[in-house]
């Protein structure tokens, strides 16, 4: 089923951005009305695993002391991909896909102090999402599906969404919040026209993983 979000009305640029920054969102969406883009589902066996995962939401994981979530990048090993924004310090990193069509953004940040001390990471995720996306956090609700981060020891859930601009071009956020840690990670991505998102966001489910230092017990 393609996953409805009309409700959103961010533009790729300004995602690609505002992603799974550490700071107030600033304005600047282009109000242009979004349309549904596609995403792939995941099937009945893989939501199983990541539901039964112990970084799953329902496990709100607890970290060691000091310690916090990093992603397993697979795309430096992928061909299909170039590095084309290293991290220069700010945890942030981007590729670009050979036919220069998509690009995907990683993050692993600190949460704002207006975001942190929270204790539920579903609700804390739809939080950050809402407030990276500049959407009322019943949008979210309604619109972020739980898909996964697949590429690590252990299938971390996480909250996608996606939508599709007037001029034909998609983008999608896949995003993890761990609120044990005051912690984000995840993944943005943007495609031109005529370019099929879900072949990006299925690409960051399977080569992306979380490292996660959870506490004993």
């Amino acid at each position: 089923m393609p996953h409805r979000a009309a409700g959103l009305a961010a533009s790729a640029a300004l995602i690609a951005v505002l992603a799974l920054t550490a700071c107030s969102p600033s304005a600047g969406a282009d109000g242009g009305a979004a349309t549904a883009a596609p995403t792939p589902g995941a099937t009945a066996g893989e939501d199983a695993a990541a539901s039964d995962s112990p970084l799953s939401f329902a496990a709100n994981p607890r970290f060691e002391d000091g310690k916090r979530p990093q992603i397993a990048d697979g795309l430096m090993a992928d061909s299909r991909w170039t590095l084309t924004s290293p991290d220069d310090g700010t945890g942030s990193w981007g590729y670009t896909s050979t036919d220069g069509a998509c690009t995907i953004t990683l993050s692993q940040k600190i949460l704002p102090d207006s975001m942190v001390g929270q204790t539920d990471d579903l609700e804390a995720t739809r939080a950050y999402l809402a407030a990276v996306l500049q959407e009322d956090q019943q949008v979210i609700e309604d619109r972020a599906e739980v898909n996964e981060f697949a590429g690590g020891d252990d299938p971390t859930e996480a909250l996608l969404v996606s939508a599709g601009g007037q001029d034909g071009s998609a983008w999608f956020v896949l995003l993890r919040v761990f609120s044990s840690a005051d912690a984000a990670v995840g993944v943005s991505g943007q495609c031109a026209a005529g370019t099929d998102v879900r072949t990006a966001i299925a690409t960051a489910e399977g080569k992306l993983g979380i490292v996660a230092p959870l506490a004993a017990g």
